[in-house]
């Protein structure tokens, strides 16, 4: 049965009981001097399809970097202020009116902000100057502190000025600062976007990589937003000092732990482990469990007590004497984050999700810290108090969240992905059934790119349900030599299903001599060449008997029996979805030669032998002893040097005949 706090679609940020939540409740705001406003915030997001492009060295896209920063910064400022959304490029190709205020001033960490910020699908041009004078005209009668972020990774290329547009600003809004995070761009391009932060009094920072577009990001929040609360202090992932034991009832060791200091006894899950301390190695545990007796009977003396619950681990030492109950009151200074994705808002659950867990990076932290991966689908994590990022991966659909753990927090998270399916299959003509063995190709936008596409993913399997963001993307089919290419709209939470035609057909080609059912045992070349189209491509093949899948259209096929002049030129009509078996019957034969004293006497070695037609074009040559030579039927002359002799002989082949001619050296 589906938990209800994802069922009734209710907001997934509850807080249950009167334990601390994970975040800070959308729309409340940081404490503000009496009278004072909160501070107002627009970002400007580049929504132009160069987003897509990589930055740097760094794997992820632009738009994943610049949104994962985005969100953090976002995360450690709710509760600061208002903001609101504008982007361009977001919507159309090529229309330079793009730009728009996409979410409207709101309290950080308003749901809107996130989903839209989801939404973006960068696709058009990059009118930057019209929209920055979107963000101010929204900011124009508010009041208090005002500031605009501009995230963007190339020059206006339609023909604005961000200069004039600052200029405007400074005079229609004064005080507003616009803070430009330029992500990128070359020391040239950078320079002329520097009289954007200089004219209204913001920051401009240039983002290389992901970490310093991370930093980029966060210091400009932190100028615009000054307001922030207090993040408090993750629990040191270290030993801590032991908890004060009390002592009262028979001798023994009771154990008790909790989330957080203050928060319920844990009934289940803990698990424990009790050793004796000192010594020069360590002691084998006394007892290992999850479920350890209301009292452990211990002798007296000193212990070390390790009590785990999932990711969160704390370590004690405790002193048990001989005269009262010990009790060890454990606080594991960690929190439960229940986990579940949806496609899209009000969906179901997703149950193919991957979810890694990792702590928020840090200049000081070791590279690897994982400290959850996990198939469920709506897992329940156990997390030590401290700040992370949690990574969610369903198909090629990939997202990633910062959280930060409170001691004794209980919450949950539904997370987005915006994503939709497509079901795939190919067909070779209209109305007929799906094809087996066909590999599927999807490729998106990409400006970078030659072609203007990138590769996302492709399968081999047969009638592929795929996992994408939404968006709109190339899919290409391929069934050996045929290919079509369709575009696709992917939907959040929708499940698409294409057939593509392929408008091709099946080609069996088969060789063979008059009277005779196959030549497979004889060296055989194929080539089919396109008639109808300017490329005109061509396949070339060794097959004894190949099958082809090629698209329908006109062809020339070549059949080419032996080394020599047995070949075969027609022209072939294909029709879709039309199987057709074309057999080749080579008017040739097979002729072995030898050199010999006498008609009867053995063969004799080391001769080279000519063939040629009878007014002396040369068609084969061969120095091997008794070489067999495939002929099309015709008259040949013979000619075999040995010794510094010639002996020649005249030869008629007869179509589908296979023979040994013996010249006799004279």
């Amino acid at each position: 049965m589906m938990p209800r706090w994802i069922a009734d679609g209710r907001p997934l940020a509850l807080i249950l009981g009167a334990m601390l939540a994970l975040v800070m409740p959308a729309g409340r705001l940081a404490a503000q001097p009496s009278g004072a406003e909160p501070a107002s915030l627009i970002v400007v997001f580049d929504g132009s399809g160069s987003m897509w492009g990589r930055l740097g060295t760094e794997r992820d896209n632009k738009l994943d970097l610049a949104r994962t920063a985005l969100k953090a910064a976002i995360e450690t400022h709710k509760g600061a202020g208002r903001l609101g959304l504008a982007s361009f490029g977001h919507r159309r190709k090529g229309d330079c009116s793009d730009a728009a205020i996409v979410a409207p001033l709101a309290p950080t960490g308003d749901s809107a902000i996130e989903e839209a910020i989801d939404d973006l699908n960068p696709r058009g041009r990059g009118p930057l100057t019209l929209a920055l004078r979107l963000a101010g005209q929204a900011l124009g009668d508010v009041k208090g502190r005002r500031s605009i972020i501009l995230l963007h990774d190339g020059l206006d290329n339609c023909r604005g000025d961000p200069c004039a547009a600052a200029t405007a600003l400074r005079k229609t809004a004064p005080g507003l600062a616009v803070h430009v995070i330029s992500i990128g761009l070359s020391a040239r391009e950078a320079r002329k976007m520097q009289c954007v932060s200089q004219t209204t009094g913001g920051t401009h920072a240039v983002a290389g990589d992901d970490e310093s577009l991370t930093r980029a990001v966060a210091a400009a929040f932190r100028l615009a937003l000054p307001g922030a609360p207090a993040a408090r202090a993750p629990a040191s992932p270290g030993k801590t000092p032991p908890d004060p034991a009390r002592r009262s009832g028979p001798p023994g060791l009771k154990l008790v732990a909790r989330l957080g200091p203050g928060t319920p006894p844990l009934t289940s899950g803990v698990r424990w482990e009790v050793a004796a301390e000192g010594g020069k190695t360590a002691s084998p545990p006394l007892y290992a469990g999850s479920a350890p007796p209301a009292l452990l009977k211990l002798p007296k003396g000193r212990y070390r007590v390790v009590a785990r619950l999932g990711a969160a681990t704390s370590t004690r030492s405790v002193t048990v004497d001989d005269v009262a109950t010990t009790i060890l009151d454990v606080s594991l200074d960690a929190g439960i984050l229940r986990l579940a994705t949806l496609s899209a808002r009000g969906g179901r659950p997703l149950q193919h999700v991957f979810y890694s867990v990792a702590r928020r990076p840090s200049p000081t932290a070791p590279p690897d810290q994982t400290v959850a991966m996990t198939h469920e689908a709506t897992p329940v994590l156990h997390l030590p108090a401290g700040s992370y990022v949690i990574t969610v991966e369903h198909g090629i659909a990939r997202s990633q969240h910062s959280m930060t753990v409170l001691p004794g927090s209980i919450a949950e998270m539904a997370i987005t992905l915006n994503m939709g399916e497509i079901k795939l299959s190919a067909s070779p003509a209209e109305g007929q059934p799906p094809l087996d063995n066909v590999q599927f190709v999807v490729l998106e936008d990409d400006p970078e790119q030659a072609d203007g596409l990138r590769i996302l993913t492709r399968t081999a399997a047969n009638r592929p349900l795929l996992a994408l963001p939404a968006g709109t993307y190339t899919v290409m089919a391929r069934w050996g030599e045929a290919e079509a290419r369709v575009r696709v709209s992917v939907l959040p939470g929708q499940t698409v299903e294409r057939t593509i035609v392929l408008r091709a057909a099946r080609l069996t080609l088969q060789s063979r001599l008059p009277g005779r059912t196959a030549t497979a045992a004889l060296p055989l070349v194929w080539q089919l060449q396109r008639l109808d189209t300017p490329e005109r491509p061509r396949l070339r093949t060794t097959a004894a008997q190949p099958v082809l899948h090629v698209a329908a259209g006109r062809y020339r096929l070549v059949s080419q029996l032996g080394g020599h002049n047995a070949r075969i030129t027609r022209d072939i009509e294909i029709a879709p979805g039309q199987p057709r078996t074309i057999v080749v019957e080579h008017q040739a034969g097979i002729v072995t030669l030898a050199l010999a004293a006498t008609d009867q006497g053995p063969s004799l070695v080391g001769a080279y032998w000519e063939i040629t037609t009878p007014d002396g074009r040369l068609i084969a040559r061969s120095a091997r002893h008794e070489p067999r030579f495939v002929l099309a039927a015709g008259t040949y002359r013979v000619t075999a040097e040995r010794q510094a002799r010639r002996h020649e002989a005249q030869l008629t082949v007869t179509a589908g005949e296979i023979k040994t001619v013996v010249v006799v050296a004279r």
